[in-house]
């Protein structure tokens, strides 16, 4: 299992007025652990509501 080893956010107004309402995420580790970790969150984010 991977851990993350840095995570960051920023708000979106620093990118532009097209960011107001976002959030960026910055993640700092091993490409395969974040191709992992998103794939968990795309599977939660389905199953919301079920």
């Amino acid at each position: 299992m991977h851990r993350f080893s840095n995570i960051k956010l920023n708000d979106g107004e620093m990118f532009g007025i097209g960011g107001e309402g976002y959030m960026r995420l910055n993640v700092g580790t091993q490409r395969k652990a974040l191709e992992e970790a998103m794939l968990r969150l795309r599977r939660a984010v389905a199953g919301i509501g079920r």
